[in-house]
């Protein structure tokens, strides 16, 4: 589970007597493809969430900041206010904190929160509760609803034209 918020939200959650700041762990690196000074190596991104979280967000980079046992935090710039992201799998959660929330211990607050999201899980239903507009389960998508979306299946060349047929739709309609 990763948790992406602002600098704020970070240095709230940092209160947190277990929470380890990760300091000096490298973003990028190189691959270890031979000893051989001569072969090539190829520098590539070493945390795999940052590398989905940059393909998500439309190349947003975003900066590992510590962690809590398995639950890691990572800082992003864009994300305003008391606003913090969970990842869990395949779910995105928006959670909003108010000023009652930022007066509560943030150990006892992140674990409320947690344990709100496990009970939700826990649970059979294929959407999650909203409870007291705090949680909200959304897919990100730059796609209108109301326009077919062309099949992955296709060509490669065909997709990309279906794109560009569907995009030329948008701009006519919109």
């Amino acid at each position: 589970m990763n948790i992406v918020t602002n600098v704020i939200m970070l240095k709230y959650f940092k209160k947190i007597s277990i929470f380890k700041i990760d300091l000096g762990s490298n973003l990028k690196g190189v691959t270890p493809s031979g000893n051989n000074r001569n072969v090539d190596r190829k520098i590539t991104i070493k945390d795999a969430f940052i590398k989905q979280y940059q393909i998500m967000n439309k190349n947003v980079l975003i900066r590992k900041y510590g962690e809590i046992g398995t639950l890691k935090f990572y800082e992003d710039g864009d994300i305003k206010g008391t606003d913090f992201h969970i990842y869990d799998s395949e779910q995105i959660y928006e959670i909003t904190a108010t000023e009652e929330d930022m007066r509560k211990d943030p150990g006892l607050y992140l674990s409320e929160i947690l344990q709100m999201l496990e009970d939700n899980n826990a649970e059979d239903n294929s959407e999650i509760e909203i409870k007291e507009n705090m949680i909200k389960d959304i897919t990100y998508t730059n796609m209108d609803e109301n326009i077919e979306r062309p099949s992955m299946k296709l060509p490669k060349d065909q997709y990309i034209q279906a794109l560009i047929d569907r995009r030329h739709m948008l701009e006519k309609n919109g």
